[in-house]
């Protein structure tokens, strides 16, 4: 069975980009582009991993990680935060609500792609 990951990235050419390199190393990829879609598609598709932007129309990604957190469903899928918002206390925020990596645009894909097998791995 393929594992399942969820990109929720507002920026589309950016979240194709990813769904394309990580359908080829052989994930089923579903993507959102705002919190409230994701939300809404956490309800039928319950993914392995999650991909989290943080300023996202809607639903921003802190709101998305506290319901995550709260769902007994969500709780334990984990997230990576991808964001371009490189400040102490964002990054203490994220890991606070239960960020499992924390990766700052723009990013290497090669960096994006081997945490992604760690978090899967374990």
């Amino acid at each position: 069975m393929r594992q399942k990951i969820l990109i929720i990235e507002d920026d589309k050419q950016l979240c194709e980009m990813i769904k394309f390199i990580l359908t080829r190393e052989g994930y089923n990829i579903e993507v959102s582009h705002n919190g409230k879609e994701a939300i809404h598609k956490l309800q039928s598709f319950t993914p392995h991993l999650i991909i989290l932007d943080i300023m996202l129309p809607e639903i921003n990604g802190w709101q998305i990680q506290e319901l995550l957190r709260a769902d007994s469903k969500t709780s334990r899928i984990p997230v990576i935060v991808l964001t371009s918002r490189n400040f102490i206390k964002d990054i203490d925020k994220a890991f606070s609500l239960g960020a499992a990596a924390y990766i700052t645009k723009p990013f290497s894909i090669e960096k994006l792609v081997k945490k992604v097998k760690s978090l899967l791995q374990k």
